[in-house]
C-alpha cells in the first residue's frame, strides 16, 4: 500500500468514527429530549406557563394552570380556554431564554 492510499484510509477511518460519535450524539439528546415530556398529572398547578402536546390538533403550545372549576384542572393558552387535562397528552419545562438576545 502505498502512502496516498494509507492517507485515504484514515481520512476514511477518521469520517466514520465522526460519523458514529454524531450518531451517538444524537440519540443522546434524543434520549434526553424525549424524558422531558412528562404526563400531565404531574404538570405544575402553580401557573408556571408549560409546553404541552395537544391531543385535538397536532402541535405544541405554551399553556398555565388556572386552578379547578367544577373540579376539574383548567388551563389557559395564548388560544383562550379555559380547557381541561383531556385536551392535552404531556408537557414539559419550557426551555431557558438566552441570556444575550440579538
Amino acid at each position: 500500500m502505498d502512502n496516498d492510499a494509507i492517507e485515504a484510509a484514515a481520512v476514511a477511518y477518521a469520517h466514520s468514527l465522526k460519523r458514529g460519535s454524531l450518531a451517538r450524539m444524537r440519540e443522546a439528546v434524543a434520549a434526553y429530549e424525549g424524558a422531558l415530556w412528562r404526563s400531565m398529572d404531574s404538570a405544575p398547578r402553580d401557573g408556571t406557563p408549560i409546553l404541552v402536546l395537544c391531543c385535538e390538533e397536532p402541535g405544541i403550545i405554551i399553556i398555565h394552570c388556572i386552578g379547578a372549576i367544577h373540579g376539574k384542572t383548567c388551563w389557559y393558552t395564548d388560544r383562550g380556554g379555559p380547557y381541561t387535562n383531556d385536551r392535552f397528552s404531556h408537557w414539559r419545562p419550557l426551555p431557558k431564554w438566552p441570556e444575550v438576545m440579538p
